[in-house]
């Protein structure tokens, strides 16, 4: 009984690490606010295309305005509004249960357009990027959030989440596969076969089959014995291949880290 309740207590583990490792981080979108009247509409809609940009790998869970609202109510997002991000950031951190906030400004200086982003960590309200640029054609806001937007996402995203394409081949272990496969294969058709023999040689024997049916039949077997063992000798030699190729691979380093998810914590790497 002992051991059942450990077993079942690792298992749990196992499975809650796997959640939290699994899990993607939630990114608040604070929207990027307009130093003038003139330019509401204009950081609108950047703010609407910043939201797509952060949402389009899948790799971010992208909360925004509506989500604000339905956590906090209409009348506190709009005082939230009236605050900066690192000082309004305990309170959204808290109410959407999110690590990291990305916000920032567009404002304007005779023909000339700013735009700046910033990505804050909600746990202890630091900006732990911020990047902008200036320009003159308002249709080249849209370019540039999609620039920013990319640059906010790697800042957001842990350096394993980063890395994943860099993942090692599978071909050693399809090959190693592949060959136990066609090797076991071989190995069944073998054993068939010498059965069959042993049956063929017994019936001869005891008259139960002329000496030309058994003839037939023997060299039928042969031909599956022969197939058998060209089968098991392809199969191990993929099996070894496999294996070399696999050996030769540059070892991994095993990586963890944990990240702030809101206010639990996030396991990730490599092992």
């Amino acid at each position: 009984m002992l051991l059942s309740h450990r077993s079942t207590c690792a298992v749990l583990s196992l499975w809650a690490l796997s959640a939290f490792a699994t899990e993607r981080p939630r990114v608040v979108v604070f929207g990027i606010e307009a130093s003038e009247p003139a330019l509401t509409n204009l950081a609108a809609t950047a703010t609407q295309q910043l939201e797509t940009e952060l949402s389009r790998s899948g790799e971010l869970l992208v909360l925004g305005q509506r989500d604000l609202v339905t956590a906090l109510g209409l009348e506190r997002q709009r005082q939230l509004l009236g605050c900066s991000e690192e000082g309004c950031a305990a309170e959204i951190g808290s109410a959407l249960n999110a690590a990291w906030l990305v916000g920032g400004t567009l404002g304007g200086a005779g023909e000339r357009l700013r735009l700046d982003l910033k990505v804050v960590r909600l746990r202890d309200a630091v900006a732990v990027w911020r990047d902008g640029k200036t320009f003159v054609d308002p249709g080249d806001l849209f370019p540039l959030i999609t620039t920013l937007g990319e640059a906010a996402r790697q800042a957001v995203l842990p350096a394993p989440v980063q890395k994943a394409a860099s993942t090692r081949s599978a071909g050693p272990w399809v090959l190693m596969g592949a060959g136990v496969a066609v090797a076991a294969g071989g190995a069944v058709a073998l054993g068939l076969a010498y059965d069959e023999f042993a049956r063929v040689q017994k019936n001869v024997t005891l008259g139960m089959l002329s000496a030309q049916e058994g003839q037939r039949r023997t060299t039928a077997i042969n031909g599956v014995i022969v197939g058998g063992v060209v089968a098991a000798s392809v199969g191990g030699a993929a099996l070894i291949s496999g294996l070399i190729w696999k050996l030769a691979e540059p070892p991994v380093t095993p990586t963890a880290m944990v990240t702030p998810e809101g206010f639990h914590l996030a396991v990730g790497g490599s092992f």
